[in-house]
């Protein structure tokens, strides 16, 4: 879905708060735009129209201002729809009373692109706030493309009112770039959240510390690394269910690769890798990325891993990042089997468009794409040059 949200658009006047102006312009460019100004009654001051309009103008796009009370909005006419500010009630009274529902969940389904500012962005969860009694009030007859209310200019919020929100909301900031839209964010671990300390998932710090590389064939480690990469693949549940696992999978990687075999060094290595924390390292500033995200969306993750994973994020304090944590080992499927995608879908009634993965592998952005999902690759190593997905370095999607 093509739905993004700010909290000043266009309107010049707020010079400090433009953070969004040239993403909206790089967006409409070549694109028909109708504003609708109906979060604002007409006897109000709708400046902030005229104002985003004449921006508009001013880069050769199409644009026309469509009161939806005094004429009827014909959707296939438009590209784009671009609410203003105001007052939501004002403006879901006007969409309900010109029978616009369905004509904007048709256009939005069918892939036109909703410009929300303000007023204009709060509509968009089923739950918006209201002050046109006078009293800070809760509607729910808004349009159900976000999972989280959501709360223009929070970080300029009156406390008085922030202190009245309870539930969490999506943080719209008055600088914020214009934001994309997603009911959930949905992030592998691997070359995403976290990297190997050693820079291979297998050798790990203890594997280091206990092997003479010089002593390592290590062109009969990567044969066997390849012939017995199906106990990584196991079933399982449990911490110690992963120590027998890594235990049988160090002994047939060493066994007639390393001249100095000895199975106490691969129950040192089996041990320390399911045990201890220093396997991972979190990805530069991952803590502040997911910061940023979390005031925004809510945030699952679908990894190919193990139970150990859940301590590590524990002992790294990531884990309260997530709303819910999909580890393949413990539901018995991997990314590669493309059922597992179906429990994070399923948990949470994810329709096409509504989801975004981001991995920083292409084979799994594919079965992520076919799934319904919005993808993106993630490329912490700065080694992908080209791909036919867009490619990040951080999770400050919106950037």
């Amino acid at each position: 879905m093509n739905i993004y949200l700010t909290s000043y658009g266009l309107d010049i006047r707020y010079k400090d708060c433009m953070g969004s102006y040239d993403d909206i312009i790089n967006l409409l460019i070549n694109k028909r735009v109708a504003i609708i100004p109906n979060a604002k009654l007409d006897s109000e001051d709708r400046t902030t129209v005229s104002v985003q309009r004449d921006e508009l103008l001013k880069h050769d796009i199409s644009v026309d201002i469509v009161d939806i009370i005094k004429e009827q909005l014909n959707v296939n006419n438009y590209d784009v729809l671009f609410f203003t500010g105001g007052e939501p009630k004002h403006l879901m009274d006007a969409i309900i009373n010109a029978n616009l529902v369905d004509d904007i969940n048709s256009f939005i389904k069918d892939g036109g692109i909703i410009i929300g500012q303000s007023a204009g962005a709060m509509i968009f969860n089923k739950d918006y706030l209201d002050t046109t009694s006078g009293e800070l009030l809760v509607q729910h007859n808004g349009f159900d493309y976000s999972s989280r209310m959501i709360v223009p200019h929070f970080d300029n919020l009156d406390d008085s009112i922030k202190s009245q929100i309870k539930d969490e909301v999506l943080k719209l900031n008055d600088s914020d770039r214009l934001v994309k839209l997603y009911k959930y964010i949905i992030l592998d671990f691997g070359g995403v959240i976290a990297l190997p300390t050693t820079g291979d998932w297998d050798m790990t710090p203890k594997f280091m510390e206990l092997i003479d590389l010089g002593k390592l064939n290590i062109n009969k480690f990567k044969s066997n690394k390849k012939k017995y990469n199906y106990i990584l693949s196991e079933h399982i549940d449990t911490l110690e269910q992963e120590l027998d696992m890594f235990l049988r999978y160090y002994e047939v990687l060493l066994k007639n690769s390393y001249s100095n075999y000895d199975y106490d060094i691969v129950k040192e290595i089996a041990y320390d890798r399911t045990y201890k924390n220093d396997k991972y390292k979190l990805c530069d500033n991952v803590g502040k990325e997911l910061e940023y995200l979390k005031d925004k969306y809510p945030i699952l993750m679908l990894s190919d891993n193990w139970p150990c994973v859940l301590p590590y994020m524990e002992y790294n304090k990531i884990n309260n990042y997530f709303d819910k944590l999909y580890i393949s080992s413990i539901y018995g499927w991997e990314k590669k089997d493309k059922v597992f995608f179906d429990y994070p879908i399923k948990d949470y009634n994810i329709s096409e468009g509504q989801a975004l993965f981001i991995d920083d592998n292409e084979t799994n952005l594919d079965i992520a794409k076919n799934k319904g999902l919005d993808v993106l690759l993630m490329d912490r190593y700065y080694k992908d040059k080209t791909s036919k997905y867009k490619i990040i370095h951080n999770l400050y999607i919106n950037d």
